[in-house]
This record gives structure tokens, C-alpha cells and sequence, in this order.
């Protein structure tokens, strides 16, 4: 309290809290947003991670001052000093990645438990095991919920009770994504869970979202706009929609956008001419009664599992199934460590060759397959086939299709507009007049570009092309 402050003058309360604040690790993110590193409950205690002008950092200050003075800082002395201490971190400290849940390093995947003591799991290619001080740095949003510190000697068999999924081509689907979702770097596969009602699609998520990334809320309603999908995958590792009955063709493309990786950009409040950029990649996870993943982008980047309704004798009382469920998960978890540590293992030596789109999935899935004693490539057939499926489910979902497929018996090329013209006279007027039909030759070319990947693998070459008379489409069977 004897401290000067500037010009030999007594401290301020601002200029107090300065100094009190830089006994915490300050820095930035890439995208200089910034952070503190605390130290909580002394030299024997553990680091927790918070951006400065997060509420956890606030307090942290706070309680230091009146621990150092016993008063209470003003409103206007803490903001003050938090905009020095943010400046600060800005200029003088560090850049450094801070993660939600899952981070990597260059020999190791690292997991949040997210309890008070903020542990985490570290896994190598050796095994894996709980630490106290992580080299990485985590973030915590205010609805992350704990893990429970995994344990050794379970089996990934043991999920079944808890999912129902009978077909084994489709559990092995569902065990391949949660294994994936533990990758840190993606591409990520976007999960749909389909049937009708009584088939436990929530509960399937519900419990593959308990495995990796519980949160509150568990599920989301679909979001309004690409800005709160992107605000979502910051605070979660994992993004749950829950009863979904359509997906509107932008928010489809935010979803392949996010699966794969991209960046979103928006104007910063209060800014005229700054701009906050996002680039985040998640594991993504749907359910909905139907087929309400339609777009052959979205179809290509996800798994689809139809769930079997359960009969009557076969429902159990929720609080019998969780209560089974949270014994069971800190073995399933760590059932999920031993294949990730394998993935790690054994990722060098997997051929790329053989490899499908969302090659970086596929190859760490492999990878991870001895952890479960599954047989060499039983990951890739099972997903193979429901590509195969995803791609019946595109041809289907589109009213061009059939008009496409008879086009190409023998072979048809001309401009777009003539193509337009050939597909109209070919179609009844009452699907002419779906919104989904092309009403232009750019709608047309759109449609067959995304279609084009699926009428590929059902034998039918949909092209375009440029001549000495100009853009044309060629249609014929392969």
C-alpha cells in the first residue's frame, strides 16, 4: 500500500490493480484477443486460463486486491486497468493458441476435463495419463461441463447398452466419429442420426455428446444466421442440433463449412472498419425424423445412421439408463484414450492410396482401429458403403435426377440453356413448378455442380466445359 504511483503521487486505485495484475502470464491469441494466465491457490496451486475481460479474470483481480488492501476496487479503476493489462497482453506478451476442450501438439492430444481443478488428460503414442499443468492452453465457456477422469481396463463395447444401434456397420460408424471427434486438427464428418420416433436419436447424441464435450445446453436449436453458428463453435467443441425437420441450403453450407474448416468474418462492434474473424473446425452432430440432410455437399461430409425403433418391452426408466451410462463412462472414455494414443501410433503407416474424401478422418480412424480389435480396413468398408448410400440419398433428393439419368442413355451436349430447355421438356409441369426446379441456366449449373460428385459414382458423367462456341454441358454415361 506504500507503493508510489505516477510522478511520485500516491498509487491510484487503477494503478494498484496494474501491478497486481501483472503477476499474471499475460498475452494474445492470433486474432489478439486477450488472455491471463492465474495461478490459483498459490504456489502449490493450478493455472487457469481466462480472456481479460472474462468474469473469472475479473474476479481474480478483484479478490487480489482485497486480499492486498482490504477494500473494494471501484467499477471505473477495474476497467481501467483492465484496458492497460489488455494493452499489455496486446504488445508485450506472448502469442499463444488457446483451445476449447481438445488441443495437440506435435506428439500428443490433450483433453479438458473441465473440472475445478483443470486437468487434463494427456495422450501420447505411448499412452495416456491425467496432468496437472498442460503445455497447452484451454479456455472455458460458461456451459462446458466436466468429464470424469477416465479409466483403464474398459472396452468400447461397452457403449452398446447405452445407444441404439444393432446394425455393427453402424456402431462402427458411430465409435469411427467419436474417435475422430478426439483429433484435434479434422476434418471432422458431420454426424445425422435418423428414424423415426422411439428410436433413441437424441439419446445416441446425448450420450456421444457426454464422451466428449458436455455442455449446457446439451443440444441447440438450429441457429439464425452463420454469425451464431460461428459464436456456438467457439464455446463448444462439439455443436448438438437436436430435432431438426429441415436444413435451410445456407445453413447447410455453414455446417460443410465448419466440418472441413473455414473462416468467417463480421464487422467489430462498435467499429466502422475493423473487422472480427473466426476460423474454427467442430465436430458436428444432427438428428431428425427423415432424410433432412439433402445437399450432396452435406451428404459427402456426413455419416448417416438409421436408428431402429425400440419396442415397448425394451424402454428403461431414464434415471436407470443414466445412472448405468455414468458408471460405465469413465471406462468408455478411456477406451477412447487407448485409440486415440493408437491413432497416434500408427498414423505414419497408413497408405493414403486408399484413402476416401475427408482423407485426414479416414486415415486417423484406421490408425485407431488395433485399440478396438477390429480387423485391418473394417472402419473403411463401413464407411465406404455408407457413402455409398449418402450418394443414393443425393440422386434422390434431387428432381433433376431421373431427367439426368435419361439424358445421358445416349449421351447429350449443348449450351446450359439448351439444357435447361431438354430437362423442361422432359419434366411434368407440377414438378417444373417446385422451388427446387432450376429456374435459369445459372440455378442449373449450381444444382449439377453439386450433383455432379454423386451422378459420378452412379455411372453418369455430368460436365462442363467451354469450346469454340462457347460454355456447354456434356451428359453421358461413364
Amino acid at each position: 500500500a506504500t507503493d508510489e504511483g505516477a510522478g511520485g503521487q500516491k498509487p491510484t486505485i487503477a494503478e494498484k490493480l496494474v501491478r497486481l495484475g501483472t503477476a499474471a502470464e499475460l498475452f494474445h491469441t492470433p486474432d489478439e484477443n486477450a488472455y491471463a494466465t492465474v495461478r490459483i491457490g498459490g504456489d502449490d496451486g493450478h493455472p487457469e486460463t481466462w480472456p481479460l475481460n472474462a468474469t473469472g479474470f475479473r474476479r481474480w483481480l478483484q479478490r487480489e486486491y482485497w486480499r492486498s488492501y482490504g477494500r473494494v476496487s471501484n467499477t471505473q479503476a477495474l476497467q481501467d486497468a483492465l484496458g492497460v493489462l489488455g494493452a499489455m497482453a496486446i504488445h508485450d506478451g506472448l502469442e499463444r493458441t488457446v483451445h476449447t476442450r481438445v488441443a495437440g501438439t506435435d506428439s500428443a492430444v490433450y483433453i479438458d476435463l473441465g473440472g475445478s481443478d483443470w486437468t487434463a488428460v494427456e495422450i501420447t503414442a505411448e499412452g495416456w495419463r491425467i496432468v496437472t499443468e498442460p503445455p497447452v492452453r484451454f479456455r472455458r465457456a460458461r456451459g462446458m461441463k466436466p468429464l470424469p477422469n477416465p479409466e483403464r481396463g474398459g472396452s468400447i463395447d461397452e457403449l452398446r447398452e447405452f445407444v441404439n444401434i444393432r446394425d455393427e456397420a453402424a456402431f462402427i460408424l458411430y465409435v469411427g466419429w467419436l474417435v475422430g471427434a478426439l483429433n484435434p486438427k479434422g476434418p471432422y464428418p458431420v454426424l445425422v442420426l435418423n428414424g423415426e420416433q422411439d428410436s433413441a436419436k437424441s439419446t445416441a447424441e446425448r450420450v456421444g455428446r457426454r464422451l466428449i464435450d458436455p455442455y449446457c445446453p446439451e443440444f441447440r436449436s438450429p441457429p439464425r444466421s452463420e454469425h451464431d453458428l460461428v459464436i456456438g463453435a467457439k464455446n463448444n467443441w462439439v455443436l448438438a442440433f437436436d430435432n431438426l425437420s429441415h436444413i435451410k441450403p445456407w445453413l447447410s453450407d455453414a455446417i460443410c463449412r465448419l466440418a472441413t474448416g473455414s473462416g468467417y468474418a463480421t464487422r467489430t462492434l462498435y467499429e466502422n472498419d475493423e473487422e472480427t474473424t473466426f476460423e474454427e473446425t467442430r465436430p458436428q452432430v444432427l438428428n431428425g425424423i427423415g432424410d433432412i440432410a439433402t445437399r450432396g455437399d452435406l451428404l459427402s461430409r456426413a455419416l448417416i445412421l438409421v436408428l431402429p425403433p425400440i419396442s415397448a418391452g425394451d424402454r428403461k426408466r431414464e434415471s436407470d439408463f443414466y445412472d448405468a451410462f455414468e458408471k460405465a463412462r469413465p471406462r468408455i472414455l478411456g477406451a477412447l484414450c487407448n485409440a486415440v494414443s493408437a491413432a497416434l501410433r500408427n498414423l505414419p503407416t497408413i497408405e493414403p492410396e486408399s484413402l476416401p474424401r475427408l482423407a485426414d478422418f479416414g486415415a486417423w480412424v484406421t490408425a485407431a482401429e488395433p485399440a478396438f480389435g477390429w480387423a485391418k480396413n473394417t472402419f473403411l468398408d463401413a464407411y465406404q458403403h455408407n457413402r455409398e448410400q449418402a450418394n443414393e440419398l443425393a440422386l434422390e433428393a434431387s428432381p433433376l435426377t431421373p431427367f439426368i439419368r435419361e439424358l445421358a442413355v445416349d449421351g447429350w451436349q449443348g449450351a446450359p440453356s439448351e439444357l435447361l430447355i431438354a430437362l423442361n421438356d422432359l419434366a411434368p409441369d407440377p414438378l417444373k413448378r417446385l422451388k427446387a426446379w432450376p429456374k435459369s441456366t445459372k440455378g442449373l449449373t449450381n444444382e449439377l455442380d453439386r450433383l455432379a460428385p454423386d451422378l459420378r459414382a452412379a455411372g453418369i458423367n455430368a460436365e462442363r466445359g467451354r469450346d469454340a462456341n462457347g460454355r456447354f454441358w456434356a451428359v453421358a454415361k461413364v
